[in-house]
């Protein structure tokens, strides 16, 4: 078997917000032990709808989920990357699995904040979201 070179593995979790599923990297979302038990910290808040521009659809009375992601920053000298965490309220986390993305191509400079697309394994599509991206616009 022959697999074209813009497919890759990865581990993911599966987001949903408003009526739409998301795929965030795994290992970029912090597990809620090791964050309850580290120092005691505090983090920026941003819900995803707003980042995506979702947030004149949702009611903003609904419960919501918080994630801890954590993105390397790089640093003003161009060459020391730091940690940064941030809290990512989404409408719910429905799953972790293994995803095969695809490259979106010529068509990634539409959305800003994609990485790419993966079909779940209930069928569906779910875009691979870039966060460090989306947080930085």
């Amino acid at each position: 078997i022959r697999l074209p070179v813009t497919f890759g593995l990865l581990e993911a979790v599966v987001v949903r917000s408003g009526n739409n599923r998301y795929a965030l990297d795994a290992s970029k979302v912090v597990p809620a032990g090791d964050f309850v038990s580290g120092e005691h910290q505090q983090l920026t808040l941003l819900e995803l709808d707003v980042l995506l521009g979702q947030s004149s659809e949702v009611d903003k009375d609904r419960p919501r989920t918080l994630l801890v992601c954590e993105y390397p920053k790089e640093a003003d000298d161009g060459k020391t990357a730091t940690l940064e965490r941030f809290g990512l309220l989404v409408d719910a986390v429905e799953k972790r699995e293994k995803v095969l993305v695809r490259n979106l191509g010529s068509h990634s400079a539409r959305w800003f904040g994609v990485a790419g697309a993966t079909e779940l394994q209930d069928g569906t599509v779910a875009l691979l979201l870039d966060l460090p991206r989306l947080v930085r616009k």
